[in-house]
């Protein structure tokens, strides 16, 4: 609504303009306001500018600069603006720190050195609140595509010159109808638990400056509050988080951790969530780990609401459909070279999780009707446009494996909580990809906190285990950046965790590459001929010296659909089944 008065006018978030129009308020959802978040009313003068300064103590950038979601003419960028005296260790604030809005600028250059009035290409002025824990985020429009832009944040009164962010970089992405890109790259990352090592990998991928972009497949924070090592890393608040207040602080600590603060600096993050951004194992309606929200006075709803609101404040990712509550599936499209699709197999409509008895029912879901039918209109898109490949952003195990040689999942003959529990809703859009004749599919997954590669395979079309002819895809599945290897404790001593992955490729023929024992990450660069998978393995996560090194390469030649023959040198792990 608009009021007038004299010389005012007063505004509410709605109507604001974009310059003023800080993202965080909008989310998960602009149509229902009993989700949102109640947005400080501005004093505006009539030509728009402020008529007093907003909340005039000192800023500080507590927590970096972060970009995200890049498009080929825009991007999302982040910050934390805290005003100087205000006590934020429990994230809980007074009313007046609650409501008053603080004045905060951003800028967008063409040159990392020079913020000045010839690069500047995007700028704009909005406000944040301890409503949205005083986050920050904004849409820079205006740019072109497939080019790296330097932005910052300040207080709004530039005379102080001192309240500055440190500058971020990120990347837009081709125009979807660029046919001149030769290559483009993105590091792929998941499952990042901050108490059970340190984030070098973030770094590393930031310091070697090799991809483009960081897909990351979820498990960015984790719930618990076990296990942990040392002090220095254990877990705030020391609880199960359960409240939104408590997922603040969670995300706090963990972007307060100074590796992960430069990859987000240096690069673009594409972000979805897995089931540790709420509670382990979730899905629609609930969880494996309840007891907690029940002992606080919780229902599953308010937790799960207040644990990804949290999320949309804390990460630079868009609210792609404001009318879809909590939608975060959503693709990106890579010039000719490549569709980025990112889904959701966890919250947005997922059944119930862990049920073996249910695993053959015929409508069950892991991401629900809408977005099996959105993946599946996709995919068929991006082959009539004529992208090359068809990247599939997955947090869940794909392949439906023999299981029952690996320790960490119980001996269990499949991993419930993957794609296995769900046969049908995989079947289906196996069909699709058969039916619609998708090319160079390749999931790329999380969540399992080891690596493997595999080919894909559809039960109507006969398949060669040595040759890979047949084959309708790949899988690469990356380990942890940190997290507890997927073994087990046969993980923790090298030659043992060689024996799982040796039995595990013994009974699993589509399996080419198993490793369980390092932590790590992978990158994937694509061009018009050949996709490329170099997998990097961290020596120890604990020592801050300790090295990295190239584990694995794999390679997909465009049309094959299939890993490449023969399968080229691995340095830790089995390779087989080719």
């Amino acid at each position: 609504m608009i009021a007038f008065t004299p010389h005012l006018v007063i505004l509410t978030l709605g109507l604001l303009p974009s310059s003023l129009g800080n993202l965080v308020y909008l989310s998960p959802t602009t149509t229902h306001p009993e989700l949102g978040i109640p947005a400080p009313q501005l004093l505006l003068k009539r030509d728009g500018t402020p008529a007093s300064k907003f909340h005039n103590r000192r800023i500080r950038f507590t927590h970096g600069v972060a970009s995200g979601d890049p498009y080929a003419d825009s991007a999302i960028i982040w910050t934390r603006a805290l005003p100087k005296g205000v006590k934020d260790w429990a994230h809980k604030y007074t009313e007046t720190d609650r409501t008053d809005p603080v004045c905060v600028r951003w800028e967008v250059s063409t040159s990392e050195m020079e913020f000045s009035e010839g690069n500047i290409v995007s700028e704009g002025e909005t406000s944040t609140s301890g409503r949205v824990d005083f986050t920050v985020k904004v849409e820079a429009t205006g740019l072109e595509s497939y080019r790296y832009y330097w932005y910052r944040f300040t207080g709004c009164d530039r005379r102080k010159g001192k309240d500055i962010s440190p500058v971020g970089r990120f990347k837009t992405l081709p125009k979807e109808d660029d046919e001149e890109v030769e290559s483009a790259a993105i590091a792929v990352v998941s499952c990042s638990n901050y108490a059970e090592g340190l984030f070098k990998g973030y770094s590393n991928i930031a310091k070697r400056d090799a991809v483009d972009w960081i897909v990351h497949l979820g498990d960015y924070i984790y719930e618990t509050h076990k296990p942990f090592r040392t002090l220095t890393r254990m877990p705030k608040p020391w609880k199960e988080v359960v409240t939104q207040q408590d997922y603040r602080r969670r995300y706090a600590q963990y972007r307060s951790d100074r590796d992960l603060q430069f990859a987000h600096q240096k690069m673009a993050f594409i972000n979805v969530w897995d089931d540790h951004e709420v509670a382990n194992n979730g899905w629609r309606d609930g969880s494996s780990s309840m007891i907690w929200q029940v002992l606080e006075g919780l229902t599953w709803q308010e937790r799960r609401q207040g644990a990804l609101r949290a999320f949309f404040e804390w990460m630079p990712v868009r609210q792609v459909e404001p009318v879809d509550e909590f939608r975060i599936w959503r693709s990106f499209k890579i010039g000719k070279l490549a569709e980025l699709v990112m889904l959701d197999t966890r919250y947005y409509d997922r059944d119930a999780t862990d049920r073996p008895d249910l695993q053959l029912q015929d409508e069950r879901s892991i991401m629900g009707k809408k977005q099996e039918k959105w993946l599946e209109n996709t995919l068929l898109d991006a082959q009539n446009r004529n992208a090359t490949w068809k990247l599939i952003g997955n947090q869940v195990q794909f392949s439906p494996f023999n299981e029952t040689a690996n320790g960490g999942n119980g001996n269990e003959p499949f991993y419930w909580d993957g794609w296995a529990g769900y046969l049908s809703n995989r079947k289906r859009l196996l069909d699709a990809i058969v039916d619609h004749g998708i090319s160079n599919t390749v999931m790329l997954t999380g969540d399992y906190h080891a690596l493997w590669t595999a080919d894909l395979t559809h039960p109507s079309v006969p398949y060669n285990a040595s040759t890979g002819f047949g084959s309708i895809g790949v899988e690469f599945a990356g380990p942890g950046i940190t997290s507890w290897n997927g073994y087990g404790k046969e993980s923790e001593d090298r030659e043992e965790s060689d024996k799982v992955s040796a039995a595990l490729l013994r009974d699993n023929p589509t399996m080419k590459w198993a490793e369980g024992h390092f932590r790590g990450y992978f990158e994937v660069t694509f061009g018009k001929e050949e996709l490329r998978t170099r997998y990097w393995s961290i020596a120890d996560v604990w020592d801050k010296g300790a090295g990295e090194f190239e584990s694995g390469v794999w390679v997909v030649r465009e049309g094959e659909g299939r890993l490449g023959r023969p399968f080229g040198d691995v340095k830790a792990g089995v390779v087989g089944n080719g």
